[in-house]
């Protein structure tokens, strides 16, 4: 973020210093790093105001309830919080910074380490215009991202785009492992599957077009394509596994999301 970000003006806190698992980054944008110790300090410098100042946190959700009250002296300035943890809504933040307290919830998924990630956004009441475009300036280089219209969304979205990229992995294990199966030499058989499945996104997203109309151009009666898609399109088949599989995923979220609020 160095070029979103003036060094001089980003702060980060941690457990533990020096970072790990920061790169090259590091050595590129020497940062102001702090240990939670800091934090009383810190947080009492005038220079960070609600027109330019927005906390990130990116703790795991079970340690929030302890990591959070040591920032509300930057909640009583109307500084807006952008949280990445998975799980817990908005009502959990605005009752420890305080009720009127502008949230900002993220949710990534793994394609973000690389700036290819699908990520959703939730906005709620109390957010600003110059929140929202502090916030979306900071998302823009990790990919794409979505907001969400009101935070109930978060759990689907978790299922599709959270969760989707393990999906994605398993497709191509499983198209190259069938292909082993039919006598397809094992080491080239990842590579074309995964090829195949990077080269269809980038062709369905040039295109614009849906899945259904694509398919129907590849599917010409007869052929092969019909007879494989008559297998996976069947009852209990790859349409269905896969609500079954998001039903799951989105249900485990709001079970997860009562147990942390608790």
């Amino acid at each position: 973020v160095s070029h979103i970000v003036a060094e001089h003006d980003a702060h980060i806190i941690a457990p533990n210093h020096p970072l790990k698992n920061l790169g090259t980054f590091s050595k590129k944008a020497p940062l102001n790093i702090y240990h939670t110790d800091d934090i009383t300090n810190l947080v009492k410098q005038t220079e960070f105001t609600a027109d330019n100042s927005m906390v990130v946190l990116a703790v795991r959700p079970q340690i929030m309830k302890d990591v959070l009250p040591l920032y509300r002296p930057l909640a009583d300035k109307n500084i807006p919080f952008m949280t990445v943890a998975a799980g817990l809504h908005e009502d959990f933040y605005r009752n420890i910074l305080g009720d009127k307290q502008p949230i900002i919830r993220v949710m990534p998924n793994m394609p973000t380490s690389i700036g290819r990630g699908m990520n959703a956004i939730y906005y709620n009441q109390y957010c600003m215009e110059n929140h929202k475009n502090i916030a979306e300036k900071l998302m823009c280089p990790l990919g794409e991202f979505d907001i969400l219209s009101n935070e109930d969304e978060m759990d689907a979205f978790t299922a599709l785009a959270g969760s989707g990229p393990a999906y994605i992995f398993l497709l191509v294990e499983s198209m190259a492992a069938a292909a082993v199966s039919l006598g397809f030499p094992s080491e080239n058989a990842q590579k074309i599957a995964l090829e195949t499945v990077l080269g269809t996104a980038e062709y369905m997203k040039d295109t614009g077009l849906d899945g259904a109309t694509l398919r129907s151009k590849i599917a010409l009666p007869g052929g092969t394509t019909e007879q494989a898609l008559k297998i996976l399109m069947q009852t209990d088949g790859l349409a269905e596994l896969m609500q079954k599989a998001m039903s799951a995923a989105s249900e485990h979220s709001k079970k997860m999301s009562k147990e942390l609020a608790q």
